[in-house]
């Protein structure tokens, strides 16, 4: 429940998978499902991730282990998912920990393993099958992907796409007898088999710009039959949903051209494709999620509530990446003297030690010598008094799914407060990351990271400049609802807040200026106090 998941999918989905945990564990003489009786997945609900699981590895001494199945890997039947360790099983002992990263293939799998939802409420109800590695087996012609199913629409798509495209619908989709077969995916992700939709192997080729390349390959669902298609245009709206111009091979061979309004689109893992939200939903969702009294959002943290919005908006985040936490190089020019710095998570310990990391922690546990703040004032005030040498009062700033953390570099080189420095364990997860200026009753940011922002930005389906408009949109809500305690007496202020790309040019947007690194060759060569700093920073020789 801390790692991410959303309160909401956690509360109705942890008392069944803990009666069913209960139940393998208990000796109750529960057999496993039919299909899974060397290894079970049974999974909450396999199509809205992340869910919780129950596992049961008959390999392993432990009768079931609690997990969390997070993602799909090559293919619909790849989980991916976390395992709560069970190295204190015997003793009863609280568990401590999520082994993360675990998968199989049911496709490469020669087990009688399987895939299951787990029965809602009804203990003596069988789980659900969804997928199980003998049912694949069977079916033939899994492994081999009929291209020629495409082959009306080949001269249209680009050869390397078309290609890509056939692989990816290869994944999802079995083949019988050159008629397309599902089996129980579509009931698995709630998709009605009456449903007239499409099924696309990258939704974003709908969304392009350039009439060509929006061009794709997709399969088309009618009354519970599906067929080859080719996209040809493809057109969102907020209110109607999307309108669709296609054409199919028939069930005859024959080209068939319809257009269709209100359509449902659905990705190669069958998420269903939404139109773009609009430019102030991530804001408006916050503001829903606080309430309108004062009173009761004084009462819940207004970062995690931030945090809450990302998640009910399906915002995307990014895993910390071990190279980023623990090795990331630049190369630095100062006043003609070049360094090379390790951005290393470790240099943390040097800013948390001068007070330099600011942070609302709302899961997990907060950072030993971090300044602990509930409202932007207050760091704003610290600044303020500690800042008797003007230095630079730009800072470094994450939201993640534990913390809202700032970091205030000393120089240009901000050692120990770059965004990776901001993370304190490798299981967060970041949403946006960026630069913050706070002063009298008025804030500016940013969101220039290239440790995440820059990452994570593309990944959003809606692409990167309607990534920015959501976020700056939340990031500005959320600065001025957590400027002060209205209830305190303090003045209902109105704070201006800027987001910098509106107001300067892309080489003026930088808030952390690029001063000159103070006595580099002695606080961190010759430092002798902290011997782990001279691995971190040094000056470049040639």
């Amino acid at each position: 429940q801390n790692g991410g998941m959303p309160p909401q999918t956690f509360k109705e989905e942890w008392p069944h998978v803990l009666a069913l945990y209960n139940q393998y564990c208990s000796g109750s003489g529960r057999a496993l499902p039919s299909g899974g009786r060397e290894v079970s997945l049974l999974v909450g609900n396999y199509g809205n991730l992340p869910s919780l699981a129950v596992l049961i590895d008959t390999h392993s001494d432990a009768p079931a282990n609690f997990a969390v199945v997070y993602g799909r890997g090559k293919n619909v039947v790849s989980p991916i998912f976390g395992i709560l360790d069970h190295q204190n099983f015997e003793t009863r002992t609280k568990f401590t920990s999520v082994i993360p990263d675990n998968t199989f293939d049911l496709l490469a799998s020669r087990e009688e393993m399987g895939i299951y939802q787990v029965p809602d409420g009804i203990l003596s109800q069988e789980p659900i099958e969804l997928f199980t590695a003998s049912g694949l087996r069977d079916a033939e012609g899994f492994h081999n992907f009929n291209a020629s199913a495409f082959n009306a629409f080949e001269k249209h798509i680009e050869e390397t796409t078309y290609t890509k495209q056939a692989e990816v619908l290869r994944t999802t989709l079995t083949i019988l007898q050159d008629q397309f077969h599902m089996g129980s995916i579509l009931n698995m992700f709630g998709v009605p088999p009456t449903t007239n939709g499409l099924l696309t192997p990258d939704s974003s080729a709908l969304r392009s710009k350039n009439s060509r390349e929006r061009v794709s390959l997709a399969i088309w669902m009618s009354d519970g039959k599906l067929y080859p298609a080719m996209v040809s245009k493809a057109l969102s709206d907020r209110s109607t949903g999307w309108k669709v111009t296609l054409s199919y091979v028939s069930s005859t061979g024959s080209d068939q051209t319809l257009k269709c309004q209100g359509c449902a689109v659905y990705d190669q893992d069958l998420t269903k494709v939404t139109p773009e939200p609009e430019p102030d939903e991530l804001a408006k969702t916050f503001q829903n999620l606080l309430g309108t009294e004062y009173e009761t959002r004084r009462n819940q943290s207004l970062f995690q509530t931030a945090f809450q919005a990302a998640e009910a908006t399906r915002m995307p985040k990014q895993a910390i990446d071990k190279d980023f936490f623990s090795g990331k190089l630049k190369v630095m020019t100062f006043s003609g003297q070049t360094f090379e710095v390790c951005y290393h998570n470790a240099a943390r310990k040097h800013a948390l030690n001068h007070g330099r990391i600011f942070e609302h922690a709302f899961a997990g546990e907060p950072s030993v010598g971090a300044v602990q703040f509930t409202y932007f004032s207050e760091v704003a005030n610290v600044i303020k008094t500690r800042n008797t040498e003007r230095t630079a009062t730009g800072l470094t700033f994450i939201l993640s799914s534990q913390r809202f953390a700032m970091g205030w570099a000393a120089d240009g080189m901000e050692v120990g407060t770059g965004h990776n420095c901001l993370i304190k364990f490798k299981e967060e997860q970041v949403y946006i990351a960026g630069e913050i200026r706070l002063e009298e009753n008025s804030a500016l940011f940013n969101f220039e990271s290239g440790t995440f922002t820059a990452q994570i930005a593309p990944t959003y389906k809606w692409k990167q400049k309607s990534h920015a408009t959501q976020w700056k949109g939340l990031i500005s809500t959320l600065i001025s609802e957590a400027w002060h305690d209205r209830l305190k007496g303090e003045e209902d202020l109105k704070i201006q807040v800027t987001y910098m790309p509106d107001l300067y040019s892309d080489a003026e947007k930088i808030l952390i200026p690029f001063t000159a690194p103070k006595d580099a060759y002695t606080t961190f060569c010759k430092n002798t106090e902290v011997p782990w700093l001279k691995g971190c920073i040094c000056k470049a020789t040639k």
